[in-house]
């Protein structure tokens, strides 16, 4: 059953791959992979740390009904390049310049995101602005000073 299981996972996580577009943004200082899905306003999606885009598989096809779904792999993660320096400011700088490349900076975006994802989250709406709506998750706290 465990196989059978596990053969059914992998299928259904080859068909949503083969259901989006790959976008290895590069930013100069290492790439950062997204992964668009759907028509409509711009939803990001920000996973969990020690994840990747994945964290949001069963939640990608619903939502690509009613929007344009953007997911990466956070910088360090899954098939993205760690940044130059491992800190939060390095991480959102890479995920900002990245998300400003697929989406025009200005465009308003909905922000979703859960777990070591709302620290980005919530830094990213604060540097990009155009948010139109942010939903934190399950979000833990930061103990990084700026």
């Amino acid at each position: 059953m465990a196989e059978t299981e596990g053969a059914a996972a992998a299928a259904f996580i080859t068909a949503l791959d083969g259901a989006g577009q790959r976008h290895a943004v590069d930013t100069g200082r290492g790439r950062v992979v997204w992964r668009r899905f759907g028509d409509g306003p711009p939803l990001v999606l920000l996973h969990g740390g020690h994840g990747s885009w994945l964290h949001w598989a069963r939640n990608i096809g619903p939502l690509a009904r009613h929007f344009t779904v953007w997911v990466p792999d956070l910088p360090g993660y899954g098939e993205s390049d760690l940044p130059p320096e491992p800190t939060l400011a390095s991480l959102v700088d890479s995920t900002q310049a990245t998300l400003d490349t697929l989406v025009a900076p200005g465009t308003r975006i909905h922000l979703v995101s859960f777990s070591f994802g709302g620290v980005v989250a919530a830094s990213l709406a604060a540097r990009r602005g155009a948010v139109r709506q942010l939903a934190l998750l399950g979000t833990v706290r930061s103990e990084e000073r700026r």
